[in-house]
């Protein structure tokens, strides 16, 4: 049985390497000399650190040190308030429709009801910065000043995280200082976007689970379950991707069931009351929609981004479509559900239409056009939205994220040394599941860089298992 399981674990690291693996080439194929210097870089930093931390336990000691980590919890928030200081540009597009309409709710105003009862996942952001507006203030700085709180609540869940799964206050520290010094937490902070709400609300999931791993052994596990069920809810209120954190769940149960031995009827029972509690929230989120909108959301809102994921001339990202504008000046009959089940069919017959290279093909592009432009698409909404920025700012700013881009994917493909590791934490089969998940979820939909923000959560916590086995092997040789 050890055995089976050390070959699942295997695989997973393969799978996971070469996903990895494909994207980086996709950053040398595209911006070869950036991707070469900062993948040299990352490995100079990699190697430094690993020779530091053999000679003198390095990762350790600035870990046991309150005064470098408070200075470093200082830092990494001021970075966030510095944002403040900008002056920033008219919000346009999506960030226009989650902003205004926020600012409309918050003042008691007529919002976009049409828009938001077709994509009603819009609602869950626009509703929670409009409640923090009524209080605060309605300016794009009280937007900003909202992602920053949202955040680093997910700091405080991180730690919380990291210190739950090891048991151990300094690898908690160590998931706090990665998240809090992630530049995509802090820069997406400063876009009127649902961004870091998502990837706050994934970490508390990705906290609630280890909770409730390490509850079966006794009668907790049921509320924590019920607790897990809500808490997947609201977070697919925000963005509707958290089926693939329950199918992640339902997959790393099975593990659990045949190579653990634990317990069947616990499980089953834990994910029944899961999968009913995330159930019952959809659709209470559903009824809060219609309230506010005075139409019947639409229950399955996946059938424009398939239509629009299956553009092979837009490479499967978002184009103008004059039919969408259509059903929205009908006044009689208008139904949201009608709407994405015409372009569902519409988005199926594209696909029926290719043949397996072309499908093939259009994956691999959609895969290219997801994840190739991440860091550079990042710097580019910095510098689009803040007018007063200056050179040295965007150098600084533009190595950082290049940085730690390349450090995450490098650190991260790195672990394929570790795959004769036998004592590797069974953990990393959940979070592989729930990366590879995303990733290969998103190529069936529309694609953006934007939409592989989610996928960093996943990543930051590879990353953080990668460090932590470095910082074991530092105690073994102690």
């Amino acid at each position: 049985m050890k055995n089976l399981v050390n070959i699942l674990s295997k695989i997973l690291t393969v799978i996971l390497v070469t996903l990895l693996t494909i994207i980086y080439f996709f950053f040398l194929k595209n911006d070869f000399i950036i991707s070469c210097l900062f993948s040299v870089l990352s490995i100079i930093i990699v190697f430094i650190v690993y020779k530091l931390n053999k000679k003198s336990s390095i990762i350790n000691k600035i870990l046991e040190n309150k005064m470098i980590i408070i200075s470093f919890i200082l830092v990494a928030i001021l970075l966030r308030f510095s944002l403040l200081m900008f002056d920033y540009n008219e919000v346009y597009s999506d960030e226009a429709t989650f902003y205004y309409n926020a600012v409309s709710l918050a003042s008691n105003l007529e919002i976009n009801s049409k828009y938001i009862a077709v994509f009603p996942y819009l609602f869950g952001y626009i509703n929670i910065l409009s409640i923090f507006m009524k209080i605060f203030g309605t300016t794009i700085y009280h937007a900003i000043t909202f992602n920053i709180i949202i955040d680093l609540i997910g700091a405080v869940f991180a730690y919380l995280f990291g210190k739950k799964i090891f048991n151990d206050k300094k690898k908690g520290i160590l998931f706090l200082l990665i998240w809090l010094f992630n530049p995509f937490n802090i820069i997406w902070c400063m876009k009127i976007l649902p961004i870091n709400i998502v990837n706050t609300m994934i970490i508390i999931s990705a906290y609630v689970f280890e909770c409730l791993l390490s509850s079966f052994n006794n009668k907790r596990y049921l509320i924590i379950s019920i607790v897990l069920g809500i808490i997947i809810g609201i977070s697919n209120s925000f963005r509707p991707i958290m089926i693939i954190f329950l199918i992640a769940i339902f997959l790393y149960y099975l593990y659990l069931i045949i190579f653990s031995k634990y317990n069947l009827k616990k499980l089953l029972l834990s994910f029944i009351m899961i999968s009913l509690c995330y159930g019952v929230y959809n659709n209470l989120n559903y009824k809060l929609v219609e309230d506010a909108t005075g139409y019947t959301p639409s229950k399955s809102g996946s059938g424009w981004s398939v239509y629009v994921g299956s553009n092979i001339n837009s490479n499967g990202e978002w184009f103008l479509e004059p039919k969408l504008d259509e059903f929205f000046v009908k006044d009689e009959d208008f139904s949201p559900s009608e709407i994405h089940e015409y372009f569902m069919e519409e988005g199926i017959k594209n696909y029926k239409s290719y043949n397996l290279i072309t499908v093939s093909k259009f994956m691999i592009k959609k895969l290219e056009v997801l994840t190739n432009d991440v860091y550079s698409y990042t710097y580019e909404n910095f510098t689009s939205s803040v007018i007063n920025q200056s050179k040295k700012y965007n150098t600084v700013l533009k190595s950082y994220l290049y940085c730690f881009w390349f450090l995450m994917f490098i650190i991260n493909i790195f672990s394929i040394f570790n795959i004769t590791d036998k004592d590797e934490n069974s953990r990393l089969v959940f979070y592989r599941l729930f990366f590879i998940g995303l990733v290969v979820s998103h190529l069936l939909v529309e694609v953006s860089p934007r939409y592989f923000m989610p996928m960093l959560v996943p990543l930051m916590i590879l990353m953080g298992f990668q460090i932590e086995k470095l910082m074991k092997k530092e105690n073994v040789n102690d």
